[in-house]
C-alpha cells in the first residue's frame, strides 16, 4: 500500500467526524467535504442511543462496547464537550409476544461472556421501574450501560477536534465525483473544483452508491427508512429506555437476505424519554427508496403502541416527528476498510442504525489499517467488516 499522507472523507455525519478526528490525530491532513451542514443529515434522525441490548451478543457488540469506551474516553478528554446520560435499558418481552424467556437469558448470557453488564428481571420487577407500562410482562433483560448521547453534538465536536489538530471541514460542498488516474483513486470533483489526496473514504451513508457506482465499484448500501416521534414534556415515564424485544429480531431481520425478499415495513415499539422530560417513539424499518417523508402507517403504530404500552401516555401531544435513511447491507455489516479493486479507494459506510454505537471503531479501524499498525478489539473480528468480502 502507498503511503498516505493527504486524506479525503465524503460524508459529515458522525462516521466522517469521527474519522477526520483520529486520522488528524495521527499527523494525517484531511479535508472532509460534506454536501450539506455538519450532521444534518442521518445523523440527526436517530434515537440518539448507545447500547448494547439491541444488537446480536456476537462481534457487533464487542466493537460497541469498544466505542463506549472510546466516548467515554473522549468525554473526558474533551472536557465535557458532548454528554453522556446512562439509564439502562429494558428490552421487554411481552406476555402475548411470541419470544421465549429462554432467548433473552441465553443473550444475557452472551453478552455477559464478551464483558458487559447485563441482568435479566421479571415482570414485576420490570413493572416497578415502569409503573405505567399496561402490557403483562413475562421477562426483561437489562442492559445497565446503556446511554442517551446527542451525534449531532458529539459530531461537531469531534470536528471541532480534528480542525484543531489542522483538518479542513467544507460544507456545502456535494462531491460531484471520485477522480480516478491509473486506476487508482486520487480526489474528489466538487463545484468548486478538483481536490486531491492519496485515499479516498467514502463516509456517505446511503448516498455512497452514487459514488462509488460511477466507479464500476458499488456499495452495497440500501436506504432504511426509520420513523420518530416526538412527544412533549411529561412526568417521569421510567428511569430506563423502553423496547420491545422484537426490536432485536426487527433490526436484523433478513440478515445475508436480499433486499427484495424483505418485508416493507417492519415496527416494533421503543421509548427513550429524555432529561428534558420529551420522549422520543420509534421506530419503523422500511425500505422506500430514498423517501424520507412520514407516514400515516408508521405514525399510527407508533401512537398505538405507546396507547397500548403506556396508556396513561396516550394522549401526549407529537412535538415533532421525522425519518431518516439508513444505511443497510445486505449482509448487515458495515463496509469498513480498502476497496480490493481500486487503490485509493475506501469504504466507511452502511453501519444502518448503528452509525453512533460503531463509529470508534470504524475510524480506529481504518486509522490502523492506513497506519499499517494491529489493532485488537477483543471478541471481535474485524476482517469481517473488510468490502473484499462483497467483492468491493
Amino acid at each position: 500500500m502507498s503511503k498516505i499522507e493527504r486524506v479525503i472523507i465524503i460524508g459529515g455525519g458522525i462516521i466522517g467526524t469521527t474519522l477526520a478526528c483520529f486520522l488528524s490525530r495521527d499527523g494525517r491532513k484531511v479535508t472532509l467535504v460534506e454536501r450539506d451542514a455538519l450532521a444534518r443529515a442521518t445523523t440527526a434522525k436517530n434515537t440518539g442511543i448507545l447500547a448494547l441490548c439491541s444488537r446480536p451478543a456476537d462481534h457487533r457488540a464487542a466493537m460497541a462496547i469498544y466505542g463506549r469506551k472510546v466516548y467515554e474516553a473522549l468525554k473526558t478528554e474533551l472536557k465535557g464537550a458532548f454528554g453522556i446520560d446512562r439509564r439502562g435499558s429494558m428490552v421487554i418481552l411481552p406476555a402475548e409476544s411470541a419470544g421465549s424467556v429462554e432467548s433473552i437469558e441465553e443473550n444475557c448470557r452472551r453478552l455477559k461472556a464478551l464483558g458487559a453488564e447485563a441482568e435479566i428481571l421479571d415482570g414485576p420487577e420490570v413493572k416497578r421501574r415502569a409503573p405505567g407500562l399496561g402490557v403483562d410482562v413475562r421477562a426483561a433483560f437489562l442492559d445497565p450501560s446503556a446511554a442517551i448521547v446527542d451525534a449531532v453534538e458529539i459530531s461537531r465536536a469531534l470536528a471541532a477536534d480534528a480542525v484543531s489538530r489542522g483538518a479542513e471541514i467544507r460544507e456545502y460542498e456535494p462531491v460531484r465525483s471520485i477522480i480516478t488516474r491509473g486506476g487508482r483513486a486520487v480526489g474528489v470533483r466538487t463545484h468548486k473544483g478538483a481536490l486531491e489526496a492519496d485515499a479516498v473514504v467514502v463516509a456517505a451513508g446511503v448516498w455512497s452508491p452514487f459514488l462509488t457506482e460511477a466507479l464500476g465499484a458499488g456499495t452495497h448500501v440500501v436506504p432504511r427508512r426509520g420513523q420518530l416521534l416526538y412527544t412533549e414534556k411529561t412526568d417521569l415515564v421510567s428511569r430506563h429506555l423502553i423496547q420491545n424485544a422484537s426490536y432485536v429480531l426487527d433490526k436484523t431481520a433478513g440478515e445475508r437476505a436480499d433486499e427484495e425478499a424483505m418485508p416493507r415495513f417492519r415496527f416494533s415499539f421503543t421509548l427513550d424519554q429524555h432529561a428534558s422530560g420529551q420522549c422520543v417513539l420509534g421506530t419503523t424499518r422500511e425500505f422506500a427508496g430514498y423517501d424520507e417523508r412520514l407516514t400515516a402507517e408508521g405514525r399510527e403504530a407508533m401512537l398505538g403502541a405507546l396507547r397500548t404500552w403506556f396508556p396513561g401516555l396516550g394522549k401526549l401531544r407529537v412535538v415533532r416527528e421525522t425519518a431518516g435513511l439508513r444505511p443497510w447491507t445486505t449482509d448487515h455489516h458495515p463496509l469498513v476498510g480498502p476497496s480490493s479493486n481500486i487503490e485509493g479507494l475506501w469504504y466507511a459506510t452502511g453501519h444502518e442504525g448503528d452509525g453512533i454505537n460503531l463509529a470508534p471503531v470504524t475510524a480506529h479501524w481504518i486509522a490502523a489499517l492506513m497506519a499499517g499498525r494491529p489493532l485488537e478489539v477483543p471478541n471481535a473480528d474485524l476482517s469481517l467488516l473488510l468490502p473484499g468480502r462483497l467483492g468491493l
